[in-house]
């Protein structure tokens, strides 16, 4: 009986320590569980758009069917490039993560596009986009390394119905910082035939940008 009552007693006095563990238990578990199940980086495909807006539930339903099935994660994300804090978003993140890029045409610089983004052959960018992609290339040295999705002129541009390439001034008048290009990253895991690469996420998302119709 004694031993009995040293033990409720021993109890007692050291609960707090029984429910710590217990907790420390759970939340390992957690982080066990979340990095077990977590898509590894060839499993995720990252679409960045630096344009006025995204609409990203359309976005998703419009993506997420084309994706290819080795693509677990699809990360969709937009900012505007008239931002203050975009050039330090862009360096800082952006830049190393994005497996395909929306940009206006400032990005089209020779020296920013060969250090960034990945060089196709006229080619590659009829196969990938086709025949009319090619005349609205943005080219260096005989290399396309964006296609334009978006000319400002017309105002016509690619996946209209959930993008949004411009923002009203301060007359309420529609205006667009340039027309838009889309590049893939040339360090991206994603460039299927263009890196000799079995995994394609971003040339097969980039086509379906490409081919949406606005309705």
């Amino acid at each position: 009986m004694k031993k009995k009552i040293d033990l409720l007693a021993f109890l007692g006095r050291n609960w707090f320590y029984y429910v710590l563990w217990l907790i420390i238990a759970v939340f390992a578990w957690e982080w066990v569980f979340a990095y077990l199940t977590k898509p590894k980086e060839e499993e995720s495909v990252y679409l960045f758009f630096g344009v006025e807006n995204v609409l990203t539930d359309e976005a998703h339903s419009a993506l997420d069917s084309k994706k290819p099935e080795y693509v677990r994660n699809l990360d969709i994300t937009f900012y505007s490039t008239r931002s203050d804090s975009f050039d330090v978003l862009f360096a800082t993140r952006i830049q190393t993560e994005a497996d395909v890029f929306v940009l206006p045409e400032e990005y089209c610089e020779p020296s920013a596009m060969r250090y960034l983004f990945y060089p196709m052959d006229l080619s590659e960018v009829k196969e990938i986009f086709g025949e009319d992609a090619e005349c609205g290339a943005a080219v260096c040295e005989d290399k396309a390394y964006g296609v334009k999705i978006y000319d400002k002129e017309t105002g016509e541009g690619k996946a209209a119905n959930y993008l949004t390439y411009t923002y009203l001034d301060e007359n309420g008048e529609k205006k667009a910082v340039g027309d838009y290009y889309l590049f893939f990253n040339k360090k991206s895991l994603h460039l299927g035939k263009l890196s000799k690469s079995e995994l394609d996420g971003a040339l097969v998302l980039a086509s379906a940008i490409w081919n949406d119709k606005a309705e």
